[in-house]
């Protein structure tokens, strides 16, 4: 699947099966550091039920896709707790279309 600069409505989803428990998660996030070097927030939903796998979920929207080049991405999750977790990072290449 190749993603292309001005997509709208592509999903990404990220499965997280380490770690601790997901109750009590407040923050779901994918940190997205663009090819210009721009950090963005994109806010994630968690498509799952289970409370030890989370699938964090994000719909690309107007403006999200808007660089040719390799986009950094790094899901997080925060906790009542105050505990901070992040996960690896993975990679989305966009090309102009």
């Amino acid at each position: 699947m190749s993603f292309f600069v001005g997509d709208i409505g592509d999903e990404i989803t990220y499965l997280i099966t380490a770690g601790r428990s997901n109750v009590g998660a407040t923050v779901l996030q994918f940190e997205v550091v663009k090819p210009d070097g721009s950090i963005v927030i994109w806010d994630a939903a968690n498509l799952s039920s289970d409370t030890t796998n989370m699938t964090l979920y994000y719909k690309i929207v107007d403006g999200d896709l808007d660089q040719a080049g390799d986009y950094r991405i790094t899901p997080y999750r925060e906790f009542s707790d105050g505990a901070k977790h992040h996960c690896d990072r993975v990679f989305l290449a966009v090309v102009a279309p």
